[in-house]
Order: C-alpha cells, then sequence, then structure tokens
C-alpha cells in the first residue's frame, strides 16, 4: 500500500495533523479520551486517499490539494469511524487495528453517543464549508450506509440482496470518495459520473473479495471468482479511460493489489 500510495504520500501526514486537531476540539477531557481510544491506531485513510487519487488523476497533477481538500478527506474519515464505531457493537467486537474497541472499553452507551457525535461533526463540517454538490451526497451515503446495514441484518436471501447490501455498506462510500474527488479537480459532470463508476467498482471488487477471505457465508452461497474477475475487468476498463497520470496508476495498482489480496 505505501508503494501505491506514493504519489499522495506526503498528503495523506496532513491527516494525523488533522485527526489531532479534531481531538483538540473537544475540551472535556473524559469526553475526548472516548475518541483518543478509537484513534490510537489510525487506519490505512483509503477513502480519503480515494478522495485524493480522483482528484490528481481528474487534473492530471496536484494543483487542486490544498487546505479544502484535506479537510474534506477528514470528514470522510471521520464518517468512516463513525460507521466503525457502530459496527463493533453491533457485531459485539472488542478489538479493531489491534486496539480494544470503544464499546470494549466504555460500554455500548458511550459508543453509540461516540459515534453518533462523529457523524454529527462530519454533518456540519461539510454543511458549514461546502455547498450541496458535495453535501448531498454524503448525506445520501449515509443513509444508504444504514438501510445496508438493515437488510444485512434482517436476511440476505439472493445474489441481488447481497449485491445492494455490499454496495451500501461499502462500494458508495468509495464511489461517492471519487465523485467528489473529480468533482474538486474540476472535472466535466462526465467525468465526475465516470470517476464515481471507478470508486463504486473499486467498493464492490473490494467487499467481495474480503468477504470470501473472512468466509462470509453470503459471500460464500453468492460470489464466485468469475464475478470478481468480470468486476475487476469492469473498473480496468474504465480506468483507462482516463488520462495518464501517476495518480490513475496508483489507482489501477490499488485494483490490482485489491484482486490479489485473495491469492
Amino acid at each position: 500500500m505505501k508503494q501505491i500510495l506514493i504519489p499522495i504520500e506526503k498528503d495523506l501526514k496532513v491527516f494525523e495533523v488533522l485527526i489531532d486537531g479534531f481531538l483538540e476540539t473537544i475540551k472535556q477531557d473524559k469526553v475526548r479520551s472516548n475518541f483518543q481510544a478509537f484513534f490510537k491506531a489510525r487506519g490505512k485513510c483509503l477513502r480519503p486517499s480515494l478522495l485524493m487519487l480522483a482528484t490528481g488523476a481528474t487534473v492530471g497533477d496536484r494543483s487542486c490539494f490544498d487546505e479544502k481538500l484535506y479537510k474534506l478527506g477528514l470528514i470522510i474519515e471521520l464518517l468512516h469511524s463513525a460507521s466503525l464505531v457502530h459496527d463493533d457493537i453491533v457485531d459485539n467486537d472488542t478489538m479493531r487495528r489491534g486496539e480494544k474497541t470503544i464499546n470494549q472499553i466504555f460500554g455500548n452507551k458511550i459508543a453509540v453517543l461516540a459515534g453518533d457525535t462523529l457523524f454529527s461533526y462530519a454533518f456540519r463540517e461539510v454543511t458549514l464549508n461546502y455547498d450541496g454538490n458535495y453535501s448531498v451526497p454524503i448525506t445520501q451515503l449515509s443513509l444508504d450506509m444504514c438501510m445496508a446495514e438493515l437488510e444485512q441484518a434482517n436476511e440476505v436471501d439472493s445474489l441481488t440482496s447481497y449485491m445492494r447490501v455490499i454496495q451500501g455498506k461499502t462500494a458508495e462510500f468509495m464511489a461517492v470518495s471519487c465523485e467528489l474527488g473529480a468533482r474538486y479537480g474540476g472535472g466535466s459532470e462526465d467525468e465526475i459520473k465516470r470517476m464515481r463508476d471507478i470508486g463504486l467498482n473499486i467498493g464492490m471488487t473490494y467487499q467481495m473479495v474480503d468477504d470470501l477471505i473472512d468466509g462470509d457465508p453470503n459471500a460464500l452461497k453468492f460470489i464466485t471468482d468469475e464475478d470478481i474477475q468480470m468486476s475487476y475487468q469492469k473498473t480496468m476498463t474504465l480506468m483507462e479511460e482516463l488520462k495518464p497520470s501517476e495518480y490513475r496508476s496508483s489507482m489501477m495498482m490499488l485494483l490490482k493489489f485489491i484482486v490479489n489480496m485473495k491469492g
């Protein structure tokens, strides 16, 4: 992953500072400790990475990389973090990234409220700092994730249901990251749509591979290696339509990395 993300390596370091800045805005020590527990182990920032790669691939260079783009990446990362906090409660997980989960340390009540706070912070910041072209997709994304999780919690009883669930809970997040990256890079509506489709298919490919690796019963029942290869080929074809750049190359490398995870 480090090699794949070389074009944005320095930019990703900004997120360490931005997350620390978010924590510093919380004045109550006990409340800050709730979030410090979660962010003690930082994730790979895959979704902000896709945001910036999509911006770079749209422009062809880093001329649009600025504080407002980084802040948009932070909003996306906090939204993802909120979903993980809630996932840990639903799944009764006790460990994440090698550290105890918030629900394990502080209990479910604190964890629910912490997740709600992260969602609220993300929605506030995107509403205050960006227009509807950014805030509407992000709020719609939150709804799509919740609906997908509800469907999964009830029953996944068909291939159509499985694909709808993984689209809502994973692929839409990557689609929105790429869509907003292309929009921030000044792409045309056609370019923005193409980049959204790329993100969507990266997400679908990723979740199918990840589910098969984890032995998810729904994936084992409904998904084959052929489905993954078809998704891979579709995504690669879309990316080949982008103008050549190091950012496009990184996105292609990321897709290959995802498919090769399964071995």
